[in-house]
């Protein structure tokens, strides 16, 4: 299989899942004789807290947007941001990903509440 960390860490930065197969591979290859698990440190463990914090992070997603849109508020928008940040392996996310989607309506959706309670319009 071969993979490395440096590869995996790519492949997390790109979005790129890294499956329970890839990850099964791996500790396969590098865990010692013997052994029920494969040494702290080694390519198959980061494989796996990174399989671990993608799955986290579709659950995140999954549990913000079964609500409407309107209704995003900037906690949601935390949490996926901290999510997806840790699914990148620590890599803040860029312009146009899941959690600046949520950040912007929720931004909005602030906005738009801020500008209720003192009475005046909203615009769309």
């Amino acid at each position: 299989m071969a993979s490395t960390k440096e590869a995996l860490h790519n492949k997390a930065i790109a979005g790129e899942e890294i499956s329970q197969q890839v990850v099964d591979e791996l500790r396969q290859e590098e865990t010692p004789e013997g052994a029920q698990q494969p040494p702290r440190g080694s390519t198959a463990a980061m494989a796996q807290s990174l399989h671990d914090k993608q799955q986290n992070l579709q659950h995140v997603v999954e549990e913000v947007t079964s609500k409407p849109e309107s209704e995003f508020t900037q906690e949601d928008a935390s949490k996926v941001m901290s999510a997806e940040s840790r699914a990148m392996d620590g890599i803040r996310p860029p312009k146009g990903s899941t959690s600046a989607h949520v950040q912007s309506v929720a931004t909005h959706n602030a906005q738009a509440q801020q500008q209720q309670e003192d009475g005046t319009a909203v615009a769309a």
